[in-house]
């Protein structure tokens, strides 16, 4: 299932993965598989702000929010939140 736009697709895939290690090292308690979980979950919040920013540069219309931007954003929050609550926990 490969679309056009091969950023939100790897965006996607990363995000997969790091979940795999967080499942990981919730079963077999490893700081190895957490500390890759983690650095995967940087590498997609930083792609997934890099493609939030490029689409609001683009289309320089903040205002019409189509449902992928609003489920762009809202996922950009989740990720964002659960880095802060990783961080400080």
């Amino acid at each position: 299932m490969v679309t056009q736009n091969f950023l939100y697709d790897a965006i996607l895939y990363i995000y997969a993965l790091s979940l795999l290690f967080y499942f990981s090292d919730f079963i077999n308690a490893s700081r190895k598989a957490k500390r890759m979980g983690t650095g995967l979950l940087v590498f997609v919040w930083v792609l997934q702000t890099a493609y939030l920013l490029s689409r609001i540069i683009y289309h320089l219309q903040i205002s019409a929010v189509t449902n992928f931007g609003y489920w762009l954003g809202f996922s950009w929050l989740l990720v964002t939140i659960s880095l802060v609550i990783s961080r400080f926990h």
